[in-house]
């Protein structure tokens, strides 16, 4: 594949940022996955808007009407349909009322500040008008720069995972940021578990005494909990988990 213009690495950057928080797949990072294709979407046409007529083809627009596409989401949405893919004489694949959705969800999450987690069908659905507008604009196959484009952050992707029952320790190597721990206790006793650094200090109770405190009975019953803590540096730090009686079942990423 040729090297693409340097002018689509800030709209296919923006693209691939959105990509990994996807494959994160935390809630998260399903809405920042959803806030990033959309913004993509405007990006990629601002940028196309912005480009000297030699840049995108030879194609020219009077400067006056270029501000008014400029002016906000739903005017860029009208020259890419109305003007873009109108001149192209192409169907679009994504009705603009369709964009108009995604962009709505994303004010919610972005402007309300609504939490809500946006469902899949959705986040698919924004990467897909994402790729499609930037691969259209730029006559290139989005698909496959998004694939070769470097990994922009290295996330700590690998995850461990520990069983254990009633009282027991576990020694774990992480990395500096944010940890999660997702931890399902079985049994019938009031249950702890703690982080410990190098120096047996305590950094995290993950859960504390309050949470886990259930009154002794017949009955086995399943706990889950989710839990993050914040690493500040790399280090081998011990999981100290503390229950009379039961199992443990514990995963860290």
């Amino acid at each position: 594949m040729e090297t693409p213009e340097p002018w689509v690495y800030g709209p296919l950057e923006l693209i691939k940022h959105a990509e990994e928080h996807q494959l994160a797949n935390g809630d998260f990072d399903k809405r920042m996955a959803l806030i990033g294709y959309d913004n993509a979407i405007e990006v990629s046409i601002r940028t196309f808007l912005q480009l000297h007529s030699t840049q995108r083809r030879g194609a020219e627009y009077p400067k006056v009407q270029v501000n008014t596409w400029l002016t906000n989401y739903h005017s860029l949405l009208d020259f890419f349909f109305d003007e873009f893919l109108t001149n192209l004489v192409q169907t679009p694949q994504i009705a603009k009322k369709i964009y108009i959705h995604y962009h709505d969800l994303r004010n919610n999450l972005y402007h309300e500040g609504k939490n809500f987690v946006p469902v899949e069908r959705d986040i698919q659905g924004t990467r897909a008008a994402a790729l499609y507008t930037f691969s259209v604009l730029f006559a290139v196959n989005g698909e496959e720069l998004l694939q070769e484009t470097p990994t922009l952050h290295t996330p700590n992707t690998t995850k461990i995972n520990f069983h254990g029952s009633e009282i027991d320790i576990f020694k774990i190597p992480l990395k500096e940021g944010v940890t999660l721990f997702r931890i399902r206790y079985t049994g019938r006793s009031s249950h702890t578990c703690d982080l410990y650094d190098e120096n047996d200090s305590r950094i995290s109770q993950l859960i504390t005494p309050l949470e886990g405190h259930f009154a002794l009975s017949q009955t086995t019953t399943s706990h889950r909990y989710g839990k993050q803590a914040n690493i500040e540096k790399d280090g081998v730090y011990v999981l100290k988990v503390l229950a009379d009686s039961g199992i443990w079942d514990i995963e860290v990423e």
